[in-house]
């Protein structure tokens, strides 16, 4: 169990936020935990059987095992040995070498990751935690991992799936036992049977669902790069990102679903946390990031009669652009600066107010 810091105990903590419950309602969803996903020490990843499986008038649903038990060990054994560390036993992103690290390890349990294939608000597909594992996120602590084993990475990214579907869970119940429970009423197992089908309904949607561009990439030129800078000001991305690509840190863009200041990147760092090939940049722009301000601009603009397939070609001229500020490509200051000028001019004019008498 050393991972990047010092040994772990093996213990799964629970939200701070359930604190605020009532003590009954704590104790019910922590054996509800219990119930689906066992201890840290006995570790299980149950799912709600299929309804034809469900024994008519029983006081709680069927339960089926998601995964074995032997391979929920032995992605435990991993995570504990190279993940804990910075992730923490319970994947709260609290590990002992997390105090020290800037961005923070990645807090799995809302459920939501950063860096996916897939429409905003829809969780990864497996091959996208394959390729965090394997390539790591530049410009973060998160290592890469070329060298495990595909036994080991399999197992440890179902047990990364058991931590986060664990953490999801107990915060969804913690937020209908607030929302929707008196003190005299119990966290019974239908209420728990219909929030973990939902979520282990989205972990398994998710791989039916990936972003596809609906235009080919073309090669990269200074037209399309040209065209790239002019589309940051027109979807004023140069906002957030700063005309000059760096990002502004002064300003506070809001906060991330984990409630840390969002900052937007400095694109010529050349650090991009999810990938530098032209189809992550795509994908970043097209869906947003998850848990961030960084919204989706897969939607054309209707107003300007923009088609979804000129949405894409944008797309990709704009990814163009992101790629060579990334690379270290002067940026065309004059294209980035006429089309300000022209957006300026676009705005209304206030009316200018009538003079006191």
């Amino acid at each position: 169990m050393s991972g990047c810091g010092a040994p772990v105990e093996l213990k799964y903590t629970s939200r701070v936020d359930l604190q605020q419950l009532p003590a009954k309602h704590q104790q019910q969803i922590q054996a509800s935990l219990e119930d689906y996903f066992g201890t840290a020490r006995f570790p299980k990843f149950l799912a709600v059987a299929p309804a034809e499986e469900q024994p008519a008038d029983a006081p709680q649903p069927k339960l089926i095992e998601r995964e074995d038990r032997g391979h929920l060990q032995h992605g435990q054994a991993v995570y504990l040995n190279q993940c804990a560390g910075c992730h923490g036993v319970t994947g709260d992103g609290q590990g002992p070498a997390a105090k020290y690290l800037d961005p923070p390890p990645r807090d799995y349990r809302l459920g939501k990751f950063k860096f996916t294939s897939t429409p905003r608000g829809v969780k990864p597909r497996r091959t996208d935690l394959q390729r965090v594992l394997r390539r790591g996120a530049k410009g973060t602590s998160m290592p890469s991992f070329p060298w495990m084993t595909e036994d080991d990475l399999e197992a440890v990214i179902d047990y990364v799936m058991l931590l986060s579907s664990r953490g999801e869970l107990e915060y969804r119940l913690g937020q209908v036992a607030q929302a929707d429970l008196t003190e005299e009423d119990d966290v019974v197992p239908a209420i728990v049977a219909e929030q973990a089908q939902g979520i282990a309904l989205s972990w398994d949607e998710a791989e039916q669902q990936i972003v596809r561009p609906l235009t080919r990439e073309i090669t990269p030129s200074e037209e399309t790069i040209a065209a790239g800078a002019k589309a940051f000001v027109q979807l004023n991305c140069y906002k957030c990102h700063g005309h000059d690509g760096r990002g502004i840190k002064t300003g506070n863009i809001g906060k991330d679903d984990w409630g840390r200041v969002a900052r937007a990147a400095d694109l010529t760092t050349g650090t991009l946390h999810g990938g530098g090939r032209p189809i992550d940049i795509y994908r970043r722009i097209y869906s947003g990031i998850n848990g961030t301000p960084m919204p989706a601009f897969a939607q054309p603009d209707a107003n300007k009669g923009e088609t979804e397939t000129q949405r894409s070609d944008t797309i990709w001229h704009l990814s163009h652009f992101v790629n060579s500020v990334a690379n270290g490509q002067p940026l065309p200051m004059d294209v980035i600066d006429a089309e300000i000028r022209e957006q300026l001019k676009a705005q209304p004019v206030e009316p200018a107010a009538a003079p006191s008498e």
